[in-house]
């Protein structure tokens, strides 16, 4: 699950917590996902310069620890570009048990 939620929550890189991230909190929890995010900030103001983190990546729990996430530098946007990479563990035929 991937988005610009527009929620806050230290959970996923943002200062302080507000209404919308509570529910994401609670909605990542129901479905058992686990944020991406390394706490970087996702959006910057071009207006006022505050940064934030409100474009969030989860996953489920079973592949968080094969899944990679990161920002790929700067555009003249407010968010910045985000890759996220799964990787995938390919049995060789050696592997592969036969009966």
């Amino acid at each position: 699950m991937l988005g610009d939620f527009n929620a806050k929550s230290p959970t996923w890189g943002s200062l302080s917590l507000d209404d919308k991230g509570i529910q994401v909190e609670n909605l990542l929890m129901d479905l058992n996902l686990s944020t991406l995010n390394d706490g970087q900030y996702t959006y910057l103001s071009r207006a006022t310069g505050t940064q934030s983190a409100l474009d969030l990546t989860a996953v489920s729990y079973h592949i968080n620890n094969c899944s990679t996430w990161k920002i790929i530098g700067n555009t003249m946007r407010d968010h910045r570009p985000i890759v996220t990479r799964r990787t995938f563990k390919v049995k060789t035929p050696a592997q592969v048990k036969r009966f």
